[in-house]
């Protein structure tokens, strides 16, 4: 059996991490990372633990050690004070780490220092509003200057604190090979996922923080276009708001009666009514449609209309006003009408007491000439619904909308879901400001890392890399880093629970998507960087988890990557 030996080298007083030729080097060699994250509690050892940890670490080819969740609020191990702000650093636990650190040191091993990563604000901080701030401040602590300083400030503490048993802050030290600024966060992805809205629709922000969005995109524009009529002009550029035309007879329920052009499809025991009120959004009629009894699925009731027709390839747009009686989620279908039902696309809607439009746009993945049916999945409880203004059009895309002033301060940030409904350049411009918007914050915090604290080692900005937009902001880092995991546990109902989660127990090498390989290594790496893959693995219990170091191991090496750290060597004090 062949097991290698990896002597004590320490690291030496100009041992420093550089880049040379897109690679991390000492002293002008080539050095690459087999490395393991220390997570919240494992990264404050009792001290008589310190030496015996770091010596088996380089006795396994361990050569970098990420600490992350330092900042964590869960636990008494951790930098801030149990119970009390977290704008001081708690001397016990930070002492332990110090003398971890050193211990790494005079075993070859360095480290990959991480700043924002769960800190959890607090009213003690200063905060307005700390205690509704969810996922840690994720995007808000991007753009809001309070919170910036208040990372700033721990960067400075951390960073510059001397070690007692090195004799060095972290800042003058060799042993920190990299710098990472903030953990899993960007203002794209979460604009991607639809949560940069306040929390009544939806969304993860506090009022103030939503505010604080449309004011900075206000700003864009008016440094961009300055008066409403150039916004405009750029944005309705190849717009014909008439061109569209409505493909729904009647969508306004004023001329034609509801039987022939709207159909009610019930399943056995499900019932339900349509009819034509005068209670409309605008002028006399709309829809109703009442359940009266549900059936065994949601779909038992579906009101309809059939024989529309969708081209590939093609933008459609659905549009329409409605409310409920309460509170209700219903879902809205295109699909083939005749058999095998073919869905095409669909869209979850929360409909309320209160008359509100909906606006959704799709890409047609096929041709269905005179078979497609647009649906109201209705019949998840009995209730009442009422329909008006019903739209579905081709190629019906906006520029500014009429209500919108630039000089009035009334033109909204759009929902990433919604671009296929606006014009290239408004998506462009909505594209580029969240974009712009992340560029100045890692921008500014790795001129203060650099400039004002003298930080001599590679940083990078984060490891949520899910696209381009993420990497062109990661680009301009000195460093490219990522995550994943293999089937990693899904909690259905509790968050991070022991109890209350689930797992596809499959193994990879089954993946006909290639696993998380693709997602890793396909276009993520960015030439003349270095790239490192802070957090991996296949967590247990996946049966098949012996597969990952194995995997990561060798297509790290395949791909030529600068370092992996596993998820993780201990996250307990034990």
């Amino acid at each position: 059996m062949f097991l290698p030996t990896f002597p004590k080298e320490p690291i030496g007083e100009n041992d420093f991490i550089a880049i040379n030729d897109g690679h991390f080097s000492v002293s002008g060699n080539r050095i690459r990372f087999f490395g393991v994250n220390l997570v919240a509690d494992g990264a404050f050892p009792m001290k008589s633990k310190s030496h015996f940890i770091a010596g088996r670490m380089r006795k396994m080819g361990i050569n970098l050690v990420r600490f992350h969740h330092l900042d964590n609020p869960w636990s008494h191990e951790s930098l801030f004070e149990w119970g009390q702000d977290t704008r001081h650093l708690n001397p016990e636990t930070l002492d332990r780490m110090e003398l971890l650190i050193s211990e790494l040191k005079q075993q070859g091993i360095y480290i990959n220092m991480n700043l924002n990563v769960s800190r959890t604000f607090n009213s003690a901080d200063g905060v307005d509003g700390a205690d509704s701030l969810v996922d840690f401040g994720k995007g808000v602590t991007l753009f809001d200057p309070q919170l910036i300083e208040l990372q700033k400030e721990y960067a400075r503490q951390l960073l510059t604190h001397k070690n007692p048993y090195t004799g060095l802050p972290l800042v003058d030290d060799p042993v920190m090979a990299m710098v990472e600024i903030v953990n899993e966060n960007s203002l794209y992805r979460m604009w991607r996922d639809g949560v940069l809205v306040p929390f009544r629709v939806g969304g993860k922000l506090l009022m103030r923080h939503n505010r604080m969005l449309d004011s900075l995109w206000t700003e864009y524009l008016i440094e961009k276009y300055s008066t409403t009529e150039i916004l405009r002009a750029n944005w309705n550029i190849g717009i014909d708001s008439m061109a569209a035309a409505n493909l729904i007879p009647d969508g306004e329920f004023e001329v034609l009666a509801l039987e022939g052009n709207w159909e009610l499809e019930l399943q056995h025991p499900a019932n339900a009514v349509m009819t034509l009120v005068n209670d409309a959004f605008e002028a006399e009629r709309c829809a109703r449609i009442t359940v009266l009894q549900t059936g065994d699925e949601s779909w038992h009731v579906q009101w309809k209309r059939p024989g529309l027709s969708i081209y590939e390839d093609s933008i459609y747009v659905v549009s329409f006003v409605a409310h409920s009686d309460k509170n209700r989620e219903i879902q809205l279908t295109i699909q083939k009408n005749s058999y095998p039902w073919t869905y095409y696309t669909g869209f979850n809607v929360t409909l309320s007491p209160e008359w509100r439009e909906y606006r959704y746009a799709f890409r047609a993945p096929a041709t269905c000439e005179k078979d497609t049916r647009l649906s109201f999945v209705l019949g998840a409880e009995r209730c009442s619904f009422w329909f008006d203004n019903i739209v579905f059009k081709n190629n019906a895309v906006s520029g500014l909308l009429q209500d919108e002033c630039l000089e009035e301060r009334t033109v909204r940030r759009i929902a990433y879901d919604k671009c296929l409904v606006f014009s290239d350049q408004r998506v462009k411009d909505m594209s580029e400001f969240y974009i712009n918007l992340q560029n100045t914050f890692f921008d500014n915090m790795y001129t203060f890392l650099k400039r004002e604290l003298g930080v001599k080692v590679p940083i990078t900005g984060t490891n949520w890399n899910v696209g381009v937009a993420d990497l062109v902001s990661q680009s301009r880092m000195d460093y490219i880093d990522n995550h994943a995991y293999w089937d990693h546990p899904q909690f259905p109902n509790i968050p991070w629970s022991r109890t209350d989660w689930k797992i596809s127990n499959m193994s990879m090498l089954s993946s006909d998507k290639g696993g998380t390989i693709a997602s890793l290594f396909g276009g993520v790496p960015i030439s003349n960087m270095p790239y490192t893959v802070s957090e991996y693995n296949h967590p247990f219990p996946n049966r098949f988890q012996t597969e990952g170091l194995l995997m990561i191991s060798a297509y790290s090496s395949f791909h030529d990557i600068d370092g992996i750290m596993i998820f993780d060597y201990n996250s307990g004090s034990s």
